[in-house]
């Protein structure tokens, strides 16, 4: 009989599995993790969301428990270095997993594998317009979304498929959409507007929208990415989002990666190591 996942139950884990313990809020979320500690005997157990891995975080905290707990950003990045309060609870730079997979060179060697041909030069190309097109397009709505996060209100972002065209040889948006989209958000958005928009600029400086935004909505955006660029070269392209994932994982931490991915892998390894030291005392 598996452990129930209760917070006492997921915890009580550690004590009864051999080797490092490290929580993460969902399933798809593994390969990710996973593949940053290739090399390194871990066990990965997705917490059943955000509130539970919380829950183990504030355990761990209390009692120093011997176990790792890895969480989204969320919109909480927008001020800055998110202090998770101890080495062993990590908090992504960006919004979610996903969100580091939309860097142009694991889209390239994805796309050139699909298409059996090297078509970097071409995913490069659509990849710097999809760039321009979500923040030129996008950018408002976002910004709105996270108002109406903070305020508590109804916050439910559109997938990506609810907001490309038909077309099947380019990427764009529906206007029509995000404008109604635009409406509606303005009518929820109540309270410090402006503290939201000083935050959202300085991220802006630094930062990607994409790196910001949703992460399933990103997903969506590699996927339509992806396939729009292979089908010029292949027909009949079936690509479902697990296998995605798994591709891209394996890619995007074969090449030094952004200072998001160095940060991550660092704090992930030395947290590691902290737990190795003391299995081993």
């Amino acid at each position: 009989m598996g452990f129930v996942r209760t917070v006492s139950g997921l915890i009580a884990e550690h004590k009864f599995r051999k080797g490092i313990l490290i929580y993460f809020e969902g399933i798809t979320d593994f390969p990710f993790y996973e593949k940053i500690t290739r090399k390194i005997p871990c066990k990965f157990k997705p917490a059943g969301g955000k509130e539970q891995c919380l829950k183990l975080a504030r355990e761990l905290k209390t009692n120093d428990y011997p176990y790792i707990v890895i969480m989204d950003g969320d919109y909480e990045i927008l001020s800055g270095n998110i202090k998770s309060g101890h080495k062993r609870i990590i908090y992504l730079r960006r919004y979610a997993y996903e969100n580091y997979l939309f860097e142009l060179f694991p889209l390239q060697k994805v796309a050139s594998s699909l298409a059996c041909i090297d078509i970097s030069d071409e995913l490069e190309t659509e990849y710097l317009k999809v760039l321009k097109k979500v923040t030129d397009k996008l950018k408002t709505l976002v910004f709105l979304d996270i108002v109406n996060f903070k305020d508590k209100a109804d916050n439910s972002f559109p997938s990506a498929e609810e907001l490309f065209t038909r077309h099947k040889n380019r990427i764009d948006f529906k206007s029509s959409r995000i404008e109604k989209l635009i409406k509606e958000c303005n009518k929820q958005a109540v309270g410090n507007i402006e503290e939201s928009k000083t935050l959202f600029e300085i991220f802006l400086r630094e930062k990607r929208l994409v790196d910001l935004m949703h992460g399933k909505f990103i997903l969506g955006l590699i996927k339509k990415l992806i396939c729009t660029v292979v089908s010029r070269r292949a027909k009949n392209i079936n690509l479902d989002k697990r296998s995605l994932i798994a591709n891209l994982c394996s890619e995007v931490w074969m090449y030094p990666g952004e200072m998001d991915h160095q940060i991550l892998k660092r704090k992930l390894r030395d947290a590691i190591r902290t737990i190795k030291h003391r299995l081993a005392s």
